[in-house]
């Protein structure tokens, strides 16, 4: 069974995403789990609330109150507490890895796109790429110069301002 808010696949059984923590849906073409078959989960605090979904850090199911959404995948209050105490370079899989803007701005500066790709934005980096030749193509007819020049400098400040906002766990990757 695949989540429909993360994609991530997840046993059958399972009631929540092993990716976002989320409590999967069931999907309409598929039968619906006889009463037999379902079993609620309870917060693990509020013992008296459903679960609504789980921590993707310690695994303990939690209810909405209980539950703190970071990049869109839940944790329970002590855990995000904890990631939050955190350096922002220990903080992991939450705010997704890290980046060096650094060789970022340099994999573009050798060729525009190899940045965007590196920073985990493969789709901008391919169209990236693939512009660069049309303008190595250009060069016959002197224009792929001028735009060239401007997709370089692009990919260059593009690269480098990506990585920082994934740093800052603005943008995930």
């Amino acid at each position: 069974m695949y989540c429909t808010q993360c994609g991530k696949q997840n046993p059958e059984t399972a009631q929540f995403c092993s990716g976002c923590g989320r409590r999967l849906t069931i999907d309409p073409q598929n039968p619906a789990p006889s009463p037999s078959e379902t079993h609620t989960f309870s917060c693990y605090i509020h013992s008296g609330q459903p679960a609504t979904g789980v921590c993707v850090s310690c695994g303990q199911a939690i209810c909405n109150e209980c539950r703190v959404l970071i990049q869109g995948k839940n944790y329970c209050k002590r855990c995000a507490a904890e990631l939050a105490s955190r350096p922002i370079a220990q903080r992991g899989s939450a705010y997704g890895q890290q980046k060096s803007s650094g060789i970022a701005a340099l994999l573009s500066f050798l060729w525009p796109g190899a940045g965007q790709i590196y920073n985990g934005q493969i789709g901008k980096g391919i169209l990236l790429v693939l512009l660069q030749i049309v303008n190595l193509i250009l060069m016959f007819i002197l224009i792929g110069f001028i735009t060239g020049f401007l997709l370089w400098v692009y990919g260059i400040y593009d690269a480098y301002h990506t990585a920082e906002r994934i740093n800052r766990g603005e943008i995930v990757t």
